[in-house]
């Protein structure tokens, strides 16, 4: 064997980069790193690089460097979203990885589907938000759904600090399964966010 030889993520095979998908997918309870879309299958997702590989070649199999990132394929009638709009563009000053512990917490949502940057002066949310294209029009209508379902008039007219608390748990908890609800982060920050002041 060569000394000059060194393994690189072109080399990996078929099986060994749905093995990836896999293992990615599980710590990350098979949702989307950047969304929060969920899937039961790792057919829907592609192996972002966080650091592209274009400007950081020696981070091409760096694990760390690695996420699940919904949409396989980019097809002509999908918007771009997520690691297919970001593409090869990184920021190091601006950029915020999905493993920072607080970068959920940057963020908030509308009762619409939107999302927004929780401080105006977080410039690196605001930059994330744009580069990744988490306010199209898709990603909305899907998590307007489930906020409407989850908070509906109904349930927020009589919820308590306790309903609140159980309701976070469930959509952070997987339930020994090893999956996350569809936009499970969401519903848990839209939680934490707008709990009853009764």
């Amino acid at each position: 064997m060569s000394t000059d030889w060194a393994p690189s993520y072109e080399a990996l095979d078929g099986a060994q980069r749905r093995r990836l998908v896999e293992d990615l997918l599980s710590e990350q309870a098979w949702t989307c790193c950047y969304c929060g879309t969920a899937t039961r299958t790792e057919r829907d997702v592609h192996i972002e690089h966080f650091k592209p590989r274009e400007c950081f070649p020696e981070l091409d199999i760096e694990y760390l460097n690695l996420h699940a990132s919904y949409m396989k394929t980019t097809e002509a009638e999908s918007p771009l979203r997520c690691g297919h709009a970001k593409g090869g563009r990184f920021d190091d000053e601006l950029s915020i990885s999905p493993l920072e512990p607080d970068c959920e917490m940057r963020f908030r949502y509308d009762y619409d589907g939107g999302v927004l940057v929780l401080e105006r002066s977080d410039s690196a949310a605001a930059y994330m938000l744009q580069t990744l294209s988490l306010n199209k029009i898709y990603l909305r209508n899907r998590r307007r759904e489930v906020l409407q379902n989850v908070f509906s008039e109904d349930f927020m007219a009589i919820a308590t600090d306790a309903d609140f608390d159980q309701l976070i748990d469930a959509f952070r908890n997987t339930n020994g399964e090893g999956y996350l609800p569809d936009f499970g982060h969401v519903v848990v920050r839209y939680a934490q966010l707008n709990r009853p002041s009764r």
